[in-house]
C-alpha cells in the first residue's frame, strides 16, 4: 500500500506539471490513482500470485514464496508468474483510482482538527472508509476473477476459463448470476 501512495503522489505531480495547475479535478486524481495502482500491482504481482497459490495448495507443493517462484518459473516459465495480471490491471485501475479520487475529493469536507485546517483523524478514517467501500464495490468482481485465474489449473475446479478475463466473467455470470461476481465479498 505504501508504494501506491508513493506512485500516486508521483503521478499527481506529473499531471499537475502537465496541466499547469496545482489543484486537480476528480478525474485527474482518478487517473493518478489508477496508474499508481497499476504500477504498484505490476511490481508486486509475482509475490501476490505465489501467495494466492500458497493459500489453496492441496499439499506442500511450495515450501514458501521463494520456492514457489522458483517452481513456477522452472515448470511453467517466467511469464507464468504474471498469469492473471490482466484482470489485476483492469481491476486495480478503477479500484485504486476511485479510492484515491473519492478520498481526496471528500477530504476538504471532512472534520478538521480544532483550530486548524488539517483533517482530523476521524475525518481521515471517514473519508478512507467511504472511499474504500465505494471502490471495493465497483472493483470486487474483477478481484474475484483475478483470483480464479491465478489458481486455475493449480487446484481442482469444475470450471476452466479458456478465454481469460472476458471468458471468466461471462461464465461466472452464466453459471452463478450477477450475484456470483460478489461471491465471498462479505
Amino acid at each position: 500500500r505504501a508504494s501506491q501512495f508513493y506512485f500516486f503522489e508521483t503521478y499527481k505531480e506529473w499531471i499537475q506539471q502537465a496541466v499547469g495547475r496545482e489543484k486537480l479535478y476528480a478525474y485527474e486524481k482518478l487517473v493518478a490513482g489508477g496508474f499508481a495502482g497499476i504500477t504498484a500491482a505490476s511490481l508486486t504481482y509475482p509475490l501476490d500470485m505465489v501467495r494466492a497459490r500458497l493459500t489453496v495448495q492441496p499439499t506442500n507443493v511450495y515450501k514458501g514464496i521463494i520456492h514457489g517462484i522458483q517452481t513456477i518459473v522452472r515448470t511453467d516459465g517466467f511469464f507464468a508468474l504474471y498469469r492473471g495480471l490482466w484482470p489485476t490491471v483492469v481491476g486495480v485501475f478503477p479500484y485504486i483510482g476511485i479510492d484515491f479520487a473519492v478520498y481526496e475529493t471528500l477530504k476538504p469536507y471532512a472534520p478538521k482538527k480544532a483550530g486548524t485546517n488539517d483533517t482530523s483523524h476521524f475525518g481521515i478514517l471517514l473519508c478512507g472508509g467511504f472511499a474504500g467501500a465505494i471502490s471495493q464495490t465497483i472493483a470486487f468482481p474483477l478481484e474475484l476473477i483475478r483470483r480464479r485465474l491465478q489458481v486455475q489449473g493449480f487446484v481442482q475446479s469444475h470450471i476452466e476459463y479458456k478465454g481469460g478475463i472476458w471468458d471468466a466473467l461471462k461464465l461466472t455470470v452464466q453459471r452463478e448470476g450477477v450475484r456470483g461476481l460478489y461471491r465471498d465479498s462479505r
